[in-house]
């Protein structure tokens, strides 16, 4: 079952806004606490004073045994297992649980008991696995994932370069276009650029981006780019220029490992950015649709685009009614592969070598269906006007078929 943190991880959202998520999951109020043992952050409703209680508690105490509590507690919190702590001059009991991101202590939460009673947690495993069963053991779980997500998004959070943050803030509409200079904002990532285009991919294993990043990194490695994660995936921004003199190589090496990347076009504006992050949303799409691998620019799928906007009522009623259905209805009367044939053609650009590698066929076996449909189907694959109609026919297909999967 998916954890209620997981979306708000996969899209970015503010450190604050994890930690109020996390209370209404857990029914507590909580807060982040760095391995130094200081809260840094606290969710909406953290009790004022729970940290007044921590000043005072401070001042009745010596140095040492002050010194002597935080070692203790961060050594419980290296362990990743919930605990219950009761301190003298702390009305009330604590749970505590180390964060830990792929076996790295990052820090620890902090929950103070109110809301979800701490009582049935203040004893040890056997006892309260013996008296409150599953619930308990379900909680002790629900604890640690929390934990471990606001672990994953605290590293998120201070990972990211100044760029990073300037490229995150972009995109969540933070940035005044009046008071923004794009270039003075990216220099030290992207020194020297013309024009700046925004691309994105979402890696199939995304919840284990932070092992497999050096692999997203290594891909631009030989690029000025500026890289951050953003709703379910990753946002690079970098010069157009410097893009296009990188494309082969960088190609090959997306398709080497199984990697699609759409790129919107570029523009110095932060409108320009905005609209730039889109359409390469947008490209990544429909290259997915087609099983493309590698860059996949916008300005190839701006037909998709503007064929996606028409109702899907209408785009029924259009291929219902077209060459498609009907040498689909051919095919399946008389045992023949125009459809699967004319996909492939349109595919290869029309060359008939290719066509015939692609379909598994000797090249004659190609020429001859292609004549059968012009006999058959009046339908003469050497008319462009024939051919545009049948791109945007199939492009329609396949987006229809994404919409009733």
């Amino acid at each position: 079952m998916e954890h209620p943190l997981f979306d708000l991880l996969l899209k970015g959202a503010e450190f604050s806004e994890v930690l109020d998520k996390a209370e209404m999951v857990l029914g507590n109020p909580v807060a982040f606490i760095d391995t130094a043992q200081n809260e840094t952050t606290r969710s909406v409703h953290y009790p004022r004073e729970d940290m007044e209680d921590k000043a005072y508690r401070r001042k009745q105490i010596s140095d040492e045994e002050y010194q002597k509590d935080t070692d203790y507690v961060t050594a419980l919190s290296r362990t990743g297992i919930p605990q219950v702590l009761v301190w003298p001059h702390i009305r009330r009991k604590r749970l505590i649980c180390g964060c830990l991101v792929y076996g790295r202590h990052v820090g620890g939460i902090r929950l103070p008991d109110i809301g979800n009673r701490l009582e049935d947690m203040d004893m040890d495993l056997v006892q309260a696995t013996a008296r409150s069963g599953l619930a308990f053991v379900l909680r002790i779980f629900l604890v640690q994932a929390t934990a471990r997500l606001i672990g994953m998004a605290y590293v998120l959070r201070n990972t990211r370069s100044e760029g990073e943050n300037c490229l995150w803030n972009l995109l969540n509409n933070k940035l005044d276009a009046s008071l923004v200079d794009l270039h003075t904002m990216f220099s030290a990532s992207i020194p020297t650029w013309n024009n700046l285009c925004l691309l994105w991919f979402i890696p199939e294993y995304y919840p284990d981006y932070t092992s497999n990043l050096p692999l997203y990194q290594q891909a631009f490695a030989g690029l000025s780019t500026c890289m951050t994660n953003y709703d379910q995936g990753f946002v690079i921004l970098a010069g157009a220029e410097e893009l296009r003199s990188h494309q082969p190589q960088l190609t090959q090496y997306l398709k080497d490992n199984r990697l699609t990347v759409g790129v919107g076009s570029p523009g110095n504006t932060l409108t320009a950015l905005q609209r730039s992050y889109d359409q390469a949303r947008c490209s990544l799409q429909f290259a997915k649709q087609t099983g493309r691998l590698g860059l996949a620019p916008f300005s190839e799928y701006q037909l998709n685009y503007l064929l996606s906007l028409i109702p899907s009522e209408q785009t029924a009623s259009v291929l219902d009614n077209s060459p498609l259905a009907a040498m689909e209805i051919w095919d399946q009367q008389n045992g023949t592969e125009y459809l699967k044939t004319v996909q492939a053609f349109l595919r290869c650009n029309g060359n008939i070598k290719e066509t015939a590698d692609l379909l598994s066929v000797h090249k004659n076996t190609v020429f001859y269906r292609i004549s059968k449909l012009r006999e058959e189907l009046n339908l003469d694959l050497a008319d462009t006007e024939t051919l545009s109609l049948l791109n945007c026919l199939f492009i329609l297909k396949t987006q229809r078929c994404n919409q009733e999967a």
